[in-house]
């Protein structure tokens, strides 16, 4: 009896821990959104990437930053997690979704609901970092889908974005 006992109590504690943990389930809540792996993805974490690849890029310097971030296998692309840099005239440097972006001008690029995309990220982005909505194509099916972008400057020169996909088709 007593060795089912302790089974009992073994088993309970470590469904505790798992739940605890996080892995027992998730509940999405605003300002989440669960990748197609099931893992969920917050608006913080969005911040922090950014954050993340800002604090790389001042210390390692542009060039090195650009192509770090246009690298589809380097550190800031992490499934659909990718770190977007524009100058303040909309001359995209990089963009981890699609490096074929980098080089062109889309500071009069809008998306289909008529949001003017680089210019509204540029205006958080100068203004100490912020959230846009718009529509962007999803990296795995090229179909356009809601996003929330985060924007912040880097300094006078250049910004940097990333973004989630507000539900994941």
């Amino acid at each position: 009896m007593k060795k089912a006992t302790l089974l009992a109590l073994a088993a309970l504690v470590i469904v505790t821990l798992v739940t605890a943990a996080g892995c027992g389930g998730t509940t999405k809540t605003q300002g989440q959104t669960t990748t197609p792996k099931g893992k969920v993805l917050t608006r913080q974490q969005v911040v922090d990437f950014v954050n993340e690849a800002i604090r790389y890029a001042k210390a390692n310097g542009r060039d090195k930053a650009v192509a770090e971030f246009n690298n589809p296998k380097g550190k800031f692309v992490r499934g659909e997690l990718y770190i977007y840099a524009y100058d303040w005239n909309g001359v995209a440097l990089a963009n981890g979704g699609n490096p074929a972006l980098a080089g062109q001008n889309l500071i009069n690029m809008t998306d289909p609901n008529g949001v003017k995309v680089i210019q509204d990220l540029i205006k958080v982005a100068n203004s100490g970092g912020g959230w846009v909505s718009y529509t962007w194509p999803y990296p795995k099916t090229k179909t356009n889908e809601p996003k929330l972008g985060y924007a912040n400057r880097v300094d006078d020169a250049w910004w940097l974005g990333s973004g989630m996909y507000e539900k994941t088709p």
